[in-house]
């Protein structure tokens, strides 16, 4: 994933909702964990903030974690839905503990926790 893909900066709203920027292990670039803009749901599951292929900002719920059906287990950082506009973020925030689908594919992803390092309040 290159760094491109990551907006360095939250903003006050994205602050009083929970976004901090961490360093996010598990997800290369160039042999470095990834510094992204990010809400962590759970211990396996994180709200990134990215640009999509048009440059706009968006907001990627991901997990950590390992697919039922594969024999190997080695987690991998998958998105589980579709990248949503700011619009969506807050009620999807405030609403994650108490949904009862997971996403498209959070059914198929067994969430193992992930390890970050907070850099910026």
């Amino acid at each position: 994933m290159p760094a491109s893909e990551y907006p360095q900066e939250a903003t006050e709203e994205e602050r009083d909702l929970g976004f901090r920027k961490i360093e996010l292990f598990g997800v290369e670039m160039i042999g470095r964990p990834a510094v992204v803009i990010a809400n962590i749901l759970s211990s396996s599951d994180v709200l990134v903030k990215i640009f999509d292929s048009n440059g706009d900002v968006k907001y990627s719920h991901r997990r950590w974690g390992n697919y039922k059906f594969l024999v190997k287990k080695t987690p991998v950082w998958k998105p589980i839905f579709s990248p949503m506009d700011w619009d969506s973020v807050p009620i999807f925030v405030q609403e994650f503990g108490f949904q009862t689908s997971h996403g498209l594919l959070g059914d198929d992803i067994v969430g193992v926790p992930f390890e970050y390092k907070i850099i910026e309040q």
